[in-house]
């Protein structure tokens, strides 16, 4: 079994939110975590269906996101082995 997918989320205003998921089965569609983030960053709103409702996060909210664990396959642009120096 595939380890859970967390999303967290830093908003302008400095609030925050951690989302979480399963990842969808190898060799499905939507399991093209690559896809999704291309597709992401050309969408005005971040859309997440959570079971019985579905949050529309206008992307002018939110200052960053992470998601953990790293995906296998990353966008071509992604700069790998970053650190971050304080």
């Amino acid at each position: 079994m595939s380890q859970t997918v967390r999303m967290y989320i830093q908003y302008v205003d400095g609030t925050d939110q951690l989302f979480e998921w399963d990842p969808e089965p190898a060799g499905t569609e939507s399991a093209n975590m690559v896809s999704h983030l291309q597709k992401m960053l050309h969408e005005d709103s971040v859309l997440l269906e959570m079971g019985d409702k579905l949050l529309i996060l206008r992307k002018e909210t939110i200052k960053t996101f992470e998601i953990t664990p790293v995906p296998t396959k990353l966008p071509a642009t992604t700069i790998h082995n970053v650190r971050l120096v304080e």
